[in-house]
């Protein structure tokens, strides 16, 4: 596999995603990863649609020491349906208990990846978020007076870090207990193409535009970096017509962490941008989501 150029930065308002980082090495204490900024400029990515074909993430290199993560559409379409069947939906299984959250002060703060880990993620924070867990922030999104009555609501935006133990390979049907296959090498790579194999997809494919309403989709793995570290670039979408009703508990679970902590989603048309990092100790995970369509200043403060 080529290795990646370095951390995506914005390129233009007509262009994808951007995630600014740098990291900064202390001779005690953890492992820091500092998020200056995250700025997405327009998004067009997983449209869940028969024509024309869903794009998928790439990084594209630049002249100077930054990449840009953009969208293309892939040159191969599958028309095959995924071989891989469901489990049943468990009438008794257990909600897992939201999480209350609380205001959170605008500033540099800190996460703490979920999980065991020695490494801590530094970032700048807005105003108006509120603090979910010490590795996770949302800001929930403000209600529409006006639309159609079909639009599902907004995910709101957050960011969050994880020391992932299992991804979910069906995350509608979480209570079967159904695991994505991991490589024994602990690497972000094989991680990575965990998290592009939701519902059996082939992680270098395409997604199936014909998958089940209670199927996320997800972009084929990348190379790239973030904070000066190789890392895997992965999308992953909830379409907006999932259907949550047909799910254990009327929940999703992307994925766990050994401490017990579940990565639950947010609602229809989130879209999560994840960045999975080599570290010590193995991999953690960044994830940057918003609304597939999200608002110009969501954009901004994301």
């Amino acid at each position: 596999m080529q290795r990646g150029p370095t951390d995506p930065v914005e390129k233009g308002a007509s262009e994808g995603a951007a995630f600014r980082a740098s990291a900064h090495a202390s001779r005690r204490g953890p492992t820091l990863i500092v998020i200056a900024a995250v700025a997405v400029l327009g998004v067009a990515i997983l449209a869940r649609q028969a024509a024309p074909p869903a794009p998928t993430a790439t990084v594209v290199p630049q002249r100077s020491s930054a990449a840009v993560v953009t969208s293309v559409a892939p040159s191969v379409v599958p028309t095959a349906e995924p071989t891989s069947v469901p489990p049943p939906l468990d009438p008794n299984a257990t909600p897992h208990p939201r999480s209350v959250t609380v205001r959170a002060a605008a500033g540099t703060t800190e996460l703490v990846p979920a999980g065991p880990t020695p490494v801590r993620v530094s970032l700048t924070l807005p105003a108006g978020w509120q603090q979910m867990s010490p590795g996770m922030y949302i800001k929930k999104s403000a209600p529409t007076a006006v639309g159609p009555v079909s639009s599902p609501p907004d995910p709101g935006l957050s960011i969050s870090a994880w020391r992932i133990r299992d991804v979910y390979l069906y995350p509608c049907r979480w209570a079967s207990q159904v695991y994505a296959e991991q490589p024994s090498d602990g690497r972000a790579t094989g991680l990575a193409d965990a998290l592009a194999g939701f519902w059996g997809q082939d992680p270098n494919q395409a997604p199936f535009y014909s998958n089940s309403r209670i199927a996320p989709l997800a972009s084929k793995p990348r190379p790239a970096t973030l904070a000066g570290k190789d890392a895997t670039y992965v999308e992953v979408l909830i379409p907006s017509d999932f259907d949550f009703s047909q799910c254990d508990a009327g929940q999703v679970l992307l994925w766990n962490t050994a401490d017990g902590s579940v990565r639950t989603a947010l609602g229809p048309t989130e879209h999560d941008r994840l960045w999975v990092v080599d570290v010590d100790r193995g991999p953690i995970v960044i994830d940057a989501s918003s609304a597939l369509t999200p608002s110009a200043e969501d954009q901004a403060e994301l």
